[in-house]
């Protein structure tokens, strides 16, 4: 999990909701503003798990990977929405959906 200053608040996600450039990926879309430092959020909405532990769980997951990817060689606002998609899929297609589509982003800067 990422510490409480790398994650993003809730009144700061819905500016960088609507101006950051948003990149697809058959069960993610990131949403990416250049920022100083670093901050994330993950949504997990009941479409993609109705259990609460599930969607947790899955947020978890991700964050987890955000760390291992960006911590200490990134900056930026980075917004991660699970598709519904995700659901069908297992723990390393996850990690391996959060790593192409980081990398992608890495790309196009």
């Amino acid at each position: 999990m990422l510490s409480k200053t790398e994650r993003l608040s809730r009144t700061k996600f819905a500016t960088y909701f609507k101006t950051g450039r948003r990149f697809n990926n058959d069960h993610l879309q990131v949403v990416y503003t250049p920022f100083p430092t670093l901050h994330c959020s993950v949504v997990v909405g009941k479409k993609v798990f109705k259990s609460a532990v599930k969607r947790n769980q899955l947020r978890r997951q991700i964050y987890a990977q955000l760390r291992t990817q960006l911590h200490g060689k990134a900056t930026g606002v980075y917004i991660v929405l699970v598709k519904p998609t995700m659901q069908k899929q297992t723990k390393n297609t996850a990690k391996e959906q959060v790593t192409t589509t980081l990398e992608k982003i890495s790309q196009s800067i």
